[in-house]
């Protein structure tokens, strides 16, 4: 989205304002207005370069926002109350059999999780939603008892790293 799709033109008056009664026209003289904005293709390109300039700017701070660290509002509103969203990076799982657990400091008896993605990203940069085909001989659990913790239990994700989207109210 960054080129304007269309530009609005200015057109030119070929004939004067009028009303037909019986057949005849009757010139009439269109009403005048003092203050506002006109409607004028000027007005409306800028607010259309606007519109597309604020798009831009709340897309990008979406995907900017959402890293490791303080949770993100996310503009959403469940329940009548502010969603957040908490990334949290699992990094080197292990693998071999081994169990590796991550802590959210998220307290469940104070927030309501409404969603949680998860995704790895291999050593090839291959991202990929967890759980899928090759995690068949791994396990994900999340616990929910006071802290939110994600455990990860794998077989050969040896140096890989995986992502926890924690969305709650």
């Amino acid at each position: 989205m960054d080129e304007v799709p269309f530009e609005w033109e200015a057109g030119e008056v070929v004939e004067r304002a009028y009303v037909e009664i019986d057949g005849v026209k009757h010139y009439v003289t269109p009403a005048t207005y003092d203050g506002g904005t006109s409607l004028s293709a000027f007005h409306l390109n800028k607010m259309q370069q606007d519109l597309i300039d604020y798009i831009k700017s709340i897309t990008q701070e979406k995907y900017n926002l959402i890293t490791d660290g303080n949770p993100v509002k996310t503009g959403r509103k469940v329940d009548n109350r502010d969603e957040y969203v908490r990334r949290i990076t699992c990094a080197n799982l292990g693998g071999n059999g081994v169990a590796k657990q991550y802590y959210t400091g998220i307290d469940t008896s104070l927030s309501t999780i409404t969603d949680i993605k998860l995704f790895g990203v291999t050593s090839a940069d291959n991202i990929f939603p967890l759980p899928n085909n090759d995690s068949a001989n791994s396990k994900i659990t999340i616990l929910a008892n006071g802290n939110l913790q994600i455990i990860f239990y794998n077989d050969y994700w040896v140096n890989e790293t995986a992502y926890a989207e924690i969305y709650y109210i």
